[in-house]
């Protein structure tokens, strides 16, 4: 997994949601199959996050499905204080060493050395 609760992470992959791709996020909690997040049903596919806006009072894009009498009917682009996202879509940035993806092909940043006068 990429993320883990706590992280400012940037939503990198594809998405279907508009809007949703560049945006950055807290990881709040990992989702539970089956349960709901404010109102929004969990499949039970990939692992996802419950994830907020990094910016304060920011809403997330979120595409809700709408159901008459049991029979889908479309869905709607509308704004969330808290949606899931799925963690393979979602980059951690983290300022200290530790269990980073990115760490597997990148290098470790170099710090910066004072310049001798």
């Amino acid at each position: 997994m990429n993320c883990k609760p706590g992280d400012l992470a940037e939503v990198v992959g594809k998405t279907e949601t508009p809007g949703l791709k560049g945006m950055f996020v807290i990881v709040e909690s990992l989702v539970i199959p089956g349960s709901r997040v404010d109102g929004l049903l969990m499949g039970d596919s990939a692992p996802a996050w419950v994830c907020r806006s990094a910016v304060t009072g920011s809403l997330l894009p979120a595409l809700i499905d709408h159901e008459i009498l049991g029979r889908y009917c479309g869905s709607t682009l509308e704004h969330v204080e808290r949606r899931p996202i799925a963690d393979v879509i979602l980059r951690p940035i983290r300022d200290q060493l530790g269990e980073d993806e990115t760490l597997t092909w990148a290098p470790v940043p170099a710090t910066k050395q004072p310049v001798a006068a």
